[in-house]
């Protein structure tokens, strides 16, 4: 049975895999973290208007004062490899993402990076589903 996020259940996933072999671990990229009240749980920044020159180490090094860093990731062009300016950093807890908002820009080396809280696929899926349909 799928989740309230859509997604199918790990019981699902090794029933379905199951008829092609033994299933010895079943991965769970998107684990479904919800507070009691239903909301999900983010400890995810976004990264905006990196310097070119940043590397991922630095990045997870200056956000370590906000607390534990569990990974910091950039995105590269798929082409070219080169950095798109824009990256990840996530967190062990939500307190350090909400550190870590206190400001909405911080400086690394010496240019302003954006911080925001970074959205699921699902919520950019929606937004994106929201801005076209109120285009007439």
């Amino acid at each position: 049975m799928e989740s309230m996020s859509g997604r199918l259940s790990e019981a699902d996933l090794r029933g379905h895999f199951g008829n092609y072999g033994e299933v010895k671990h079943v991965v769970n990229n998107h684990p479904e973290q919800l507070h009691n009240n239903g909301t999900s749980i983010n400890k995810k920044i976004f990264l905006g208007c990196l310097p070119s020159d940043l590397t991922e180490l630095e990045s997870k090094d200056y956000f370590e004062s906000f607390g534990t860093v569990t990974d910091a990731s950039f995105v590269y062009d798929k082409k070219n490899h080169k950095p798109r300016g824009f990256g990840f950093v996530s967190f062990d807890s939500e307190e350090a993402v909400d550190n870590v908002l206190q400001k909405g820009f911080h400086k690394l080396k010496n240019q302003t990076v954006e911080v925001k809280r970074a959205k699921s696929e699902e919520d950019r899926n929606q937004e994106l589903h929201n801005n076209g349909s109120s285009i007439h």
